[in-house]
């Protein structure tokens, strides 16, 4: 009976035993199945040479201001004729002087004439008091001006075909002539206004 007993705890010994065992790995650790990548390319190579690289360096500088390698050229003062050296086809103009103009035919001639030059054209009337005002104003000014403006007098009742050619509604009218065309106009007797107009066109 005890040997029967005994047996029975042997086994049941031998099995707890057993069931307690650490258990036995059935497979290997994964083993790796690639390689770290490898770079399939090489560092991008400069294909350019040194004068691109030059040219280059010359771009990001363009808010520099670029000296030329050579001198500009001078305008030659033989191409330019001075004012005072204008020749008229009317007798009676003359630099320095308001000179009146007797006719539509003479007032086209000086304007082609006159070239790149300033004129300015007074249209009076001998009854106009604001007219008769200004003149003084208007000589001393021609004589001041007299290297760089042509100033001309129109009555408009003596030559009408002027005054109506150039839609004269008012005196005294000051027009502002320039390559043989009007650039300005004043109406009335405000001379600062025609000071200013001659330093903005002359």
């Amino acid at each position: 009976m005890s040997k029967e007993t005994n047996q029975t705890f042997v086994n049941t010994s031998e099995q707890s035993v057993s069931a307690h065992d650490p258990p036995v790995a059935t497979c290997d650790p994964p083993v790796a199945t690639c390689d770290p990548p490898v770079a399939i390319c090489d560092p991008p190579i400069a294909t350019s040479d040194s004068n691109d690289t030059i040219s280059i360096e010359k771009d990001t500088n363009d808010d520099e201001p670029k000296q030329p390698d050579f001198d500009a050229p001078k305008i030659c003062e033989c191409c330019n004729v001075k004012n005072s050296e204008i020749k008229y086809s009317v007798d009676n103009v003359i630099m320095g002087k308001v000179s009146e103009i007797k006719t539509k035919t003479d007032f086209l001639n000086i304007l082609n004439d006159a070239n790149n030059m300033l004129i300015v054209v007074d249209f009076s009337a001998t009854w106009c008091g604001p007219c008769k005002r200004i003149m003084p104003e208007i000589i001393k000014l021609a004589d001041s001006k007299k290297e760089i403006v042509l100033f001309l007098k129109v009555d408009v009742d003596e030559n009408e075909e002027t005054s109506l050619h150039c839609g004269i509604t008012c005196m005294p009218t000051f027009q502002f002539y320039k390559n043989n065309i009007k650039v300005h106009q004043i109406e009335g007797a405000d001379i600062s206004a025609i000071q200013n107009a001659i330093d903005l066109y002359k």
